[in-house]
This record gives structure tokens, sequence and C-alpha cells, in this order.
């Protein structure tokens, strides 16, 4: 097994385990949801979590994870990246599950309203020759 597959294994199981998440392919990155909204992505040699400001100031202060910056953009508001070589794999896991816990449910869709036709009334056209 390569380091990756020895960290990914575990977490990727952790994640499918927990209520209601299903995966699939972002950017190329497998990437996580529930609720229809992405909780946590694997990245080249890390996984990225959405955390609370709270958590994501105490791991990134405890040297665990960084501040997830993508190539050419600016700090994505609350995504951390939690490298395997920096990272204890228990302390991964107990991320990914509090990411998974914190995530806010998705607005309610307002229903829209019934769509109103206007009824078209044929008048009789009268033709005088």
């Amino acid at each position: 097994m390569s380091v990756t597959t020895d960290f990914t294994d575990p977490i990727r199981a952790r994640m499918l385990d927990l209520p209601g998440v299903s995966r699939r392919r972002m950017f190329g990155n497998e990437a996580f949801f529930t609720g229809g909204r992405m909780f946590a992505f694997f990245a080249h040699f890390a996984v990225v979590v959405r955390l609370p400001e709270e958590e994501r100031s105490r791991v990134i202060a405890e040297k665990i994870a960084f501040t997830y910056l993508p190539p050419g953009m600016t700090d994505l508001e609350g995504w951390s990246e939690l490298p395997y070589a920096r990272s204890p794999l228990e302390r991964i896991l107990e991320l990914v599950q509090l990411a998974h816990a914190s995530v806010p449910p998705a607005p309610r869709r307002k229903r829209r309203s019934p769509s109103r036709r206007r009824r078209r009334t044929e008048s009789p056209t009268t033709s005088s020759s």
C-alpha cells in the first residue's frame, strides 16, 4: 500500500459510514456531501474539511492544519487542509466527523406558486361581405 492509500482508506470508510453521506468527483478530486452540501474532499496528500471557525483556528494554531488556498484563489471561508504527514490519523478522523456534524441544513426551497395561465377566450369573428 502507498502512504496515500494508508491514510485515505480509513478516512474514506469513516466518511461513508456517517449518516446521509454521498460521494462524487469534483474537479478531479473525491468529494463528500451530506444534505447536498460538501463537507470534505481529498486533495494531493491531504484531506480538506470545512470546520466551524473556532475549531479551524485551533487546528491551525496547533499546526495540524493550514488554511486551504486553492491555486489562484483567496481563502475559502472555513476550509482547512489536513496534510497526512502533519496530522495524526485519529485527529483527522475526529475533524472529519466534526465537519460532517457542522454542515448547516440546506435552505428550504420556496414552492413556486402555480403558474397562472391566461385563458384565451375566443370570440367569434364576424366578417361582413
